[in-house]
């Protein structure tokens, strides 16, 4: 009983170290530590060791391969789900735009990529390490470049924010061993299981249940200002959300899938424009490209 004890606060002091000290020096710590717990018993220094290993395995925030690893075959599930509508028109013209928002960015020094899905849902979607889809039924929707920039950046941001990342590092099943299958470098058959039940989650987040509210306003507040950074008029975003208001009382499948995994379009409204107030973000000096891109629309018709 007493050495379980002992056990027990030999791992409280092995995360603490994991917690507070620099990679380079935790090794040679927990040793020191597990030593002070347990004596010098070779066996039970080895295993408290490698318990130590694996917690700062845990504590470890993901680094960008690991995300790239996810966001790639999560994005690859989007693609093979919905298809992609592959017009190289509307393809060049989204990447113009996208790519044009990313130095502005938090993140700006990653590689976003952006396709449209075959599909009439209202939908944009974003994974980890910068994959970026808006849907076919989305572009539809849209009135105008500044719209298409705030919803682009609106998905950016959920990336530059790590938002779907900070989700699955708090999911028992990342710290329970998925983050060891992600991180190996070879995966055998119950690693590659692993990362499949956190590409489960990504996916479920994604298409049924949705980011936080928090999140959710996170990313129309700091899409907005760097679209407006970026020279667009920043009622941009918030006029698509408008469209989206008036037709919340639309029962179709479409645009339920949509309001069921954002906040309601109302209280997007209302957190938006008092970030834009705070923050001094006018239509002044700032291009809608109305006409452009309805000229756009007419000579390229999405079908």
């Amino acid at each position: 009983m007493k050495k379980r004890r002992q056990l027990g606060a030999g791992l409280f002091l092995l995360l603490a170290l994991a917690l507070f000290s620099t990679p380079s020096r935790l090794v040679s710590q927990i040793k020191d530590e597990v030593d002070k717990v347990f004596g010098t018993g070779r066996h039970d220094v080895d295993n408290a060791v490698e318990t130590g290993r694996n917690l700062i395995k845990m504590t470890k925030p993901m680094d960008f391969e690991e995300e790239h690893r996810l966001g790639r075959q999560v994005a690859a599930r989007l693609a093979g789900n919905f298809g992609i509508w592959n017009d190289p028109n509307w393809t060049l013209y989204l990447n113009l735009v996208g790519r044009g928002l990313v130095p502005y960015s938090e993140r700006a020094d990653i590689k976003y990529r952006f396709a449209i899905l075959k599909v009439d849902d209202i939908n944009a979607y974003s994974t980890p390490a910068g994959y970026i889809f808006i849907t076919r039924g989305m572009l539809k929707e849209l009135g105008s470049e500044a719209e298409l920039a705030g919803v682009l950046a609106h998905e950016i941001a959920h990336v530059a924010k790590k938002h779907i990342v900070k989700e699955v590092q708090k999911s028992n099943l990342y710290k329970t061993g998925a983050s060891q299958a992600i991180r190996a470098a070879t995966v055998d058959v119950e690693s590659q299981q692993l990362i499949e039940k956190v590409n489960d989650q990504i996916f479920d987040l994604l298409i049924n249940k949705g980011f936080s509210k928090q999140d959710e306003y996170d990313s129309d507040q700091t899409g907005t200002l760097n679209a407006w950074k970026m020279g667009y008029n920043p009622l941009g975003l918030r006029n698509f959300i408008a469209t989206l208001q008036s037709q919340e009382k639309d029962q179709s499948p479409r645009m339920k899938r949509l309001l069921s995994t954002h906040p309601a379009p109302e209280n997007r409204l209302k957190e938006l424009d008092k970030f834009m107030a705070q923050n001094g973000l006018k239509p002044e000096n700032r291009q809608d490209n109305k006409e452009r891109f309805q000229a756009f629309k007419a000579k390229h018709p999405i079908p």
